[in-house]
């Protein structure tokens, strides 16, 4: 069995730069990657003498996740789609149960070991991000290329592409945008990473080089969201580098205040009438109508919600597929009606889980938020903005509970737990 472990602390470097690699490419492996991350890094603390019950220690943030994961499981018994609900409240449970286990045994590890893990880390997110700056100024010519070589690694259907007698001409460039987000989610860790241990002009230079990369990349694609959000990262880090520890309070007080405000910030925006502004992009005025939809609904259902998973069942009802379909044909930016998520993630948790839910999820992000705030000043920048990112992309996502980005923080949490881990203070 040591001689096992030894192979496996070997192969940490590779293995990491490989998932981080592969996530970029194909987001929905995420899910993968933070079950191998979790196999590798707790079978190694196992094999290296640590307990598991010491990995995975009741403390307050234990039972936040776990709670929530709890409620989720009651909340489905009211649920439109009961299955599915349940199915995500098990995966809320071990997504966190994983995560916390495998976030602590980075933070044990030995300086040369973490150093290691992020040249892996490091490395896989920029062959990555090659791969994404390639894609996103050619029209997608390497997937087109696979698929037109290789017509079985072509998806069930040709949804997003143009295809003329069997060849695929051209692939919508917003199928690479779960690769966008997942670059904006490593893109803190990375430079934590890269720039942790430099200081001054050297450190600026080469943080702004890799900063512009990934922003070029994200600008240059077709995910709003993520163009907004590296907006937001960017004042959080730069406030927390001149002002750490009130930049952490605001980034704190901002995320518990997007609970409170996101219903009547839904609601005011569409009788401001900013769902008809042509200045807005169309997906936008779409969802001002979907956003003032859900927050009006939320009375409706306000302490337990109406159930998760529950608009995702009631948007496939024939009476709903018609309504959309006849506001598309009157000109409508969307039908007055819940979608199959709300396309934000603090109201999602207001309309299915009520006011119980949204005070878990507040109070599990503020706890992240506080372990944050324990960090050194070196530190406590980029894993600001990193929070910040998540956060940011909360306000205009996919789905609460689509099983891929149910995976992403904890993801997330582990690429910040490696960057963190290689760019401590050696002991004195």
């Amino acid at each position: 069995m040591r001689s096992f472990g030894v192979w496996l602390a070997a192969a940490l470097t590779p293995l990491i730069g490989i998932a981080s690699f592969l996530c970029l490419v194909t987001p929905r492996i995420t899910v993968v990657a933070l079950a191998l991350f979790a196999l590798v890094i707790l079978s190694l603390a196992l094999l290296e003498g640590s307990r598991l019950r010491d990995l995975i220690t009741p403390d307050l943030g234990f039972w936040l996740f776990v709670g929530t994961g709890v409620y989720l499981a009651i909340n489905a018994t009211w649920s439109e789609d009961l299955g599915r609900a349940l199915n995500k409240a098990v995966l809320f449970i071990l997504f966190a149960l994983l995560s916390i286990g495998t976030v602590r045994a980075v933070l044990a590890w030995p300086e040369e070991r973490a150093r290691r893990a992020a040249r892996g880390f490091v490395i896989g997110v920029a062959l990555g991000s090659l791969y994404l700056f390639i894609e996103v100024i050619s029209d997608q010519i390497l997937v087109r290329g696979l698929f037109n070589l290789l017509p079985f690694t072509r998806p069930g259907d040709f949804k997003g592409m143009v295809v003329e007698d069997g060849v695929i001409l051209s692939i919508r460039l917003a199928e690479l945008n779960r690769g966008i987000a997942l670059l904006l989610m490593s893109l803190w860790p990375v430079l934590l990473c890269v720039v942790g241990r430099r200081r001054g002009l050297q450190g600026w230079l080469i943080g702004g080089a890799v900063f512009a990369y990934a922003t070029f990349i994200i600008l240059a694609s077709e995910h709003n969201t993520s163009q907004m959000a590296i907006v937001v990262t960017l004042v959080a880090f730069l406030a927390a580098y001149f002002f750490p520890r009130p930049s952490w309070l605001a980034v704190t007080a901002a995320w518990c205040l997007s609970f409170v405000v996101v219903v009547p910030l839904a609601i005011t925006a569409y009788q401001a009438d900013l769902h008809h502004a042509k200045w807005l992009p169309y997906s936008a005025q779409a969802r001002i109508v979907l956003w003032s939809y859900t927050a009006h609904a939320v009375p409706d259902a306000p302490v337990l919600g109406i159930g998760g998973s529950s608009s995702r069942a009631m948007a496939a009802e024939p009476e709903a597929i018609a309504k959309a379909k006849a506001a598309k044909e009157e000109g409508k930016a969307y039908a007055w009606q819940a979608g199959p998520h709300a396309h934000n993630q603090y109201l999602q948790a207001w309309y299915e889980l009520g006011l119980v839910g949204v005070v878990l999820v507040l109070a599990s992000g503020a706890w992240v938020l506080w372990i944050i705030g324990r960090l050194p000043d070196a530190q406590l920048p980029y894993m600001v903005a990193h929070f910040a990112a998540f956060a940011a992309l909360s306000a205009s996502a996919w789905g609460m509970w689509q099983t891929w980005l149910m995976a992403l923080p904890g993801l997330a949490a582990v690429y910040g737990a490696i960057a963190v881990a290689a760019t401590r203070k050696p002991a004195a």
